[in-house]
C-alpha cells in the first residue's frame, strides 16, 4: 500500500465498496470521541482517497461544498460510499477541518513526495462560517480534528498513489487503436499494478489521453491487493484523470 499503520486500514474497504455499489457492503462505525487516535485515523482517511484519486478533485472542500449545495445528489457510486460511510454530518466535519485552514490543495500532476502534495490554496480561498465554528467545538469534531491543522496526519500519509516506488511494474493491455473513422468505437486501456503505490503515476506515464478518433479512452485500473479501482478518462480542460461524471469533476476543482 505504500504506507503503513492506521492510514492504510481501511482504504482497501472503501475503494472495494465503491466498486461493488452494495448498499449491505460493510463499512466501519464512527469512533467514539473516547476511542483511540488510530481509530479515528482509520476511519477518515479513506475519504481523501476517494474523492482525490477517484473523483480527481485537486479541491475537496470545494468538491464537497458544491455536492452539499446540490442537496447530496447521489448518482455517483463514491459520493454513494460517502454518504453511507462519512454521512451528511460527518461531510461537514470535514469541510469544518478545511475551513479552519482555508481550504486544501492537492497536487496530482506530477510525481510528488509522499508528504508534499497538500499545499495551501493560491485561489478561491475555502471561507470558514460561524456554522463550522460551531462544528469545531463539538467532541465528536474534538475528538477526530482537534489538536492542530492536521492532528490526523492525514495530509502526509495520501501520497502513495503518485509515489513511483522501485519495484513498480504494472501490467498493461493497449487496446487504443480503435478505427479512426468510427467515432463510436471507445479506445480502452488496462493497467494492472501489483501495489497501491504509484497506481496514479501511471496515467502520466503511459499517456492514455485520446485514441485515433478523438474519443477520450477508458482506462480500466487494477491493484492486486485491492480490485478493481474503476473505469478512468482524462478531462479536457483539468487534464486529470477520473472516474465518474466530468460534471462531478468539477465540482473539485479552483475554477468550477
Amino acid at each position: 500500500m505504500g504506507d503503513q499503520g492506521p492510514w492504510i486500514r481501511h482504504v482497501a474497504q472503501a475503494w472495494q465498496a465503491a466498486a461493488t455499489d452494495a448498499p449491505d457492503t460493510p463499512i466501519p462505525s464512527r469512533p467514539a470521541p473516547e476511542a483511540q487516535h488510530d481509530a479515528h485515523i482509520a476511519y477518515w482517511t479513506p475519504v481523501l482517497h476517494l474523492l482525490i484519486f477517484g473523483l480527481g478533485w485537486t479541491r475537496p472542500d470545494l468538491g464537497l461544498a458544491a455536492w452539499r449545495a446540490r442537496r447530496w445528489p447521489l448518482d455517483d457510486p463514491i459520493l454513494r460510499v460517502v454518504h453511507r460511510w462519512w454521512g451528511e454530518d460527518g461531510v461537514l466535519d470535514i469541510l469544518a477541518w478545511f475551513a479552519m485552514n482555508e481550504g486544501i490543495t492537492f497536487n496530482l500532476e506530477h510525481h510528488v513526495d509522499a508528504h508534499s502534495m497538500a499545499q495551501p490554496p493560491r485561489e478561491a480561498p475555502f471561507r470558514d462560517t460561524p456554522e463550522f465554528e460551531e462544528r469545531r467545538r463539538s467532541p465528536e469534531w474534538q475528538a477526530a480534528f482537534g489538536g492542530g491543522t492536521d492532528s490526523l496526519h492525514l495530509t502526509h500519509h495520501l501520497g502513495s498513489p503518485l509515489v513511483l516506488a522501485g519495484p513498480h511494474n504494472p501490467t498493461f493491455f493497449d487496446q487504443r487503436w480503435v478505427s479512426a473513422d468510427d467515432p463510436n468505437e471507445v479506445p480502452r486501456f488496462t493497467v494492472i499494478n501489483d501495489r497501491y503505490e504509484g497506481w496514479y503515476v501511471d496515467f502520466w506515464h503511459y499517456q492514455v489521453e485520446l485514441g485515433p478518433n478523438g474519443r477520450s479512452v477508458r482506462t480500466e485500473v487494477f491493484v492486486r491487493p485491492i480490485g478493481w479501482l474503476g473505469e478512468f478518462r482524462q478531462h479536457k480542460t483539468t487534464r486529470l484523470w477520473f472516474r465518474g461524471r466530468a460534471a462531478i469533476h468539477m465540482w473539485g476543482q479552483p475554477t468550477q
